[in-house]
């Protein structure tokens, strides 16, 4: 009975779970073989115990063990097959404890069966082949879910026009990194969709395939979302060696980057502004509803779609660029931010090549917070000095805003940075302390007062807002 015992408290997934599952077949094996005449429901006990050690229910919960940490597998069966596994424990705990009572009574060689404990035993065997069966058609559901393509991928029934090996599908929106083609979903539909690509090589792409699986699962229970595109799905590109997934774009002619807005478009109201900033925050408050962190919000990654109205506003924004994203619970790479058009949006612990903490949702609030200052400003703090209003160049010449730059200047060589640096944006973003004070200081010094900032506030409040606006 050791060996059952041990197999208390062990979950499917712990360490060395099959291993303790195999003693305690052998052990039941072992022990009902070195008896004679054995009643018919006392040969199943033992058959029980083969099953175990190297039968169908051990191949079975050897399928189980491997695959119960898989994200692709929903919770609800996971915790059902952890319920039945548990269950069949503690009905061998039980079945072993009617044997015991069975072998008192064993008279020279040959079990004496009281009519009472017979009952008790052939319970606990009827039993535990009920939950035996239970497993098994749990199990199939896993073997099922692992043989089985997912239905987020979208194989061959997908084109997108105008791929080729040479050439990517489609274009950019200006002044973004949104890509948008027609795509042929068969039938002769023809949709508008985003394109996002994740390259891999061979020894990432299981792990990254099954990464995108939970990330398409996660973003198509949003299909009633107002701010997250609905998601049609993933594909592996037919020329490279690329996941793409790809998202239907809203039938509304007017979509634009956020960037672009704040690069080409003369102030709005104060209203409009505000606005924007309300959508933003509902598109990042979405994303969290469903257990993600984003990681790289920013202004290029921002689709606004539709135009403005005071009375009724027909904007809608998306939040795009979901190479990134990773489940809230899921283990962090402490690796920072270094490109410095994508370290500016990021929380100063955050930057550089090493970061100095796992990322969480607070570092997303905080990206929220910068770009929704650009917004209430509607100053950009990233700029193309060769801007022209329909460039969509995939990689532009960017640099930081004069008005940043003076900024930093003004601050002082104790917070900011040495007058020579100016034009110098590599030496002005090499700091994170100094991004983050020019932040603060646009904060307490340009936020009109209509937003509920008082101009005399002290760092801390200013910080919060810049934080969590």
């Amino acid at each position: 009975m050791e060996a059952v015992l041990a197999l208390v408290g062990l979950g499917l997934a712990a360490p060395g779970v099959i291993d303790c599952v195999v003693r305690a077949g052998r052990e039941i094996e072992t022990r009902i073989s070195s008896t004679r005449h054995l009643p018919d429901h006392i040969r199943k006990y033992r058959t029980f115990g083969t099953e175990l050690s190297r039968g169908v229910l051990f191949t079975q919960l050897e399928l189980v063990a491997s695959a119960i940490n898989q994200r692709t597998i929903g919770g609800d069966l996971k915790d059902q097959l952890e319920a039945c596994f548990q269950k069949i424990v503690e009905c061998l705990i039980a079945a072993e404890k009617e044997l015991k009572k069975v072998e008192a009574n064993e008279f020279k060689g040959i079990l004496k069966i009281l009519f009472g404990m017979q009952l008790g035993f052939e319970s606990k065997i009827r039993e535990l082949e009920q939950q035996r069966d239970i497993f098994t058609s749990l199990a199939n559901l896993i073997h099922q879910h692992q043989t089985a393509p997912p239905v987020s991928h979208l194989g061959n029934r997908v084109k997108l026009r105008h791929e080729s090996a040479r050439s990517r599908p489609g274009s950019l929106l200006p002044t973004s990194e949104i890509r948008v083609a027609k795509c042929e979903m068969g039938k002769s539909v023809v949709k508008s969709v985003v394109v996002e690509s994740r390259p891999f090589n061979s020894h990432s792409k299981p792990q990254l395939e099954e990464d995108i699986q939970v990330l398409v699962q996660k973003l198509r229970q949003t299909s009633s979302s107002t701010s997250i595109m609905n998601c049609l799905g993933y594909r592996q590109n037919p020329f490279h060696d690329t996941f793409e997934i790809l998202f239907e774009l809203p039938t509304d002619p007017t979509q634009r980057s956020l960037a672009d807005m704040l690069a080409s478009d003369l102030k709005p109201t104060l209203n409009h502004r505000v606005a924007l900033c309300k959508l933003l925050a509902n598109a990042v408050s979405e994303v969290h509803s469903i257990d993600l962190v984003h990681k790289s919000i920013r202004p290029r990654n921002i689709l606004v779609v539709g135009t403005y109205h005071v009375e009724r506003s027909a904007q809608t924004l998306f939040l795009t660029d979901w190479t990134l994203v990773r489940e809230v619970g899921e283990a962090s790479v402490w690796q920072g931010e270094d490109e410095w058009q994508r370290a500016i949006y990021q929380h100063m612990t955050r930057q550089g090549l090493h970061a100095e903490r796992k990322y969480t949702i607070n570092h997303d609030i905080y990206s929220l917070g910068v770009c929704m200052l650009e917004v209430l400003l509607w100053r950009p703090f990233i700029v193309d000095p060769a801007f022209t209003i329909g460039s969509a160049s995939p990689n532009p010449p960017r640099e930081l805003s004069e008005f940043f730059q003076q900024r930093a200047v003004a601050l002082g060589p104790s917070v900011g940075v040495p007058e020579r640096y100016l034009k110098d944006t590599q030496n002005i973003m090499r700091s994170a302390v100094v991004v983050k004070a020019v932040l603060v200081d646009l904060c307490r010094t340009e936020l009109p007062p209509d937003v509920g900032i008082e101009r005399n506030a002290g760092n801390q409040g200013v910080t919060v807002f810049v934080k969590l606006l």
